[in-house]
């Protein structure tokens, strides 16, 4: 019986592995000679060496594992959306989102992508242990608003929407900001301040949510037209614009944060009610409180939580 080589084995596996990432064939075997080379200017000696060829050839070993995750997360191809991963200026986070956009269910219907991007809220609150499931609780918290306000059902899908995705200007805010276990410094200010600025950049660069993009990224602006980023008055601002802020601040408040503990709930309502007619439009603070006082049930990803139990939980 003939011998078989080791090498020869790996060899092929590491074409198979090619093939199975998405990678330019021949790609383990050209990384293997470039570090060979490499080894070779560095004067390694020989057994490591060796180590070093078998290490290059296998390098890729663990890609086939993921390949069933990453085709269920895109709904796609899963071979596109890797390779689509060399093709990306990662330190650029616009490059970040062009690669969701362009590998989210690319041959699905508006529904289903609508659907798939659902997760990015996932990925925006999930940058941060602090602000995990944020996006899900405002919007169960805007819908409540909304059912004591009895918008319609086109509008409540609508708010949902720009509720899930309000933050996604975070991406832009570094994480030794975002977790800064103390106060923020003006100039860390200044960054967390852009944050609502990139959501509408991201949003209004895709055609079905540039519609929502203007008041999902108006959730920081007030009715006195001190807020920010554009500190604009109340009358330009939306009954979409005005119940995400009075959504955002009352789970900002009831949540645990770096610097400090969760906040009760009967104080979290005193702080909406002091900025009632300023910060806060009157009627969304009514409806919010209202609602809390019949123990409404938001619905945070089917799951039943109580503005009680939201009021008292961390992240």
């Amino acid at each position: 019986m003939s011998s078989v080589k080791l090498s020869d084995v790996l060899s092929a596996m590491s074409y198979a592995l090619d093939l199975t990432e998405g990678q330019p064939q021949g790609h383990a075997a050209r990384s293997c000679l470039i570090g060979m080379r490499l080894a070779e200017e560095l004067r390694l000696p020989a057994d490591e060496r060796s180590d070093l060829f078998y290490a290059l050839l296998m390098k890729d070993a663990g890609c086939s594992s993921n390949a069933a995750r990453v085709s269920q997360l895109f709904g796609g191809n899963d071979q596109d959306a890797k390779r689509g991963l060399w093709e990306r200026d990662w330190r650029k986070w616009r490059e970040k989102i062009a690669y969701a956009l362009e590998y989210t269910e690319p041959d699905g219907t508006l529904v289903e992508r609508l659907r798939r991007f659902g997760v990015l809220a996932l990925v925006v609150d999930a940058k941060s242990a602090f602000t995990y499931q944020h996006s899900d609780r405002v919007a169960a918290i805007a819908e409540a608003i909304a059912a004591e306000m009895a918008l319609s059902d086109a509008a409540r899908v609508r708010l949902r929407r720009a509720a899930l995705l309000h933050d996604i200007g975070k991406l832009s805010v570094p994480n030794r900001i975002l977790d800064k276990p103390g106060k923020l410094d003006e100039d860390e200010w200044t960054v967390v301040r852009t944050h609502p600025h990139f959501t509408y950049e991201i949003l209004a660069r895709v055609p079905v949510f540039s519609e929502f993009a203007y008041d999902a990224s108006s959730h920081h602006e007030r009715i006195d037209g001190r807020g920010y980023h554009r500190g604009v008055p109340g009358e330009a601002l939306s009954q979409t614009a005005r119940i995400l802020a009075a959504a955002d601040i009352f789970d900002a408040l009831s949540a645990a944060r770096p610097y400090r503990d969760a906040m009760p709930l009967d104080r979290v309502l005193g702080i909406l009610h002091e900025g009632r007619g300023t910060h806060l439009c009157p009627l969304t603070v009514d409806a919010l409180s209202a609602a809390v006082a019949k123990g409404t049930t938001f619905l945070p990803h089917g799951q039943a939580i109580r503005a009680a139990d939201i009021a008292a939980a961390g992240r």
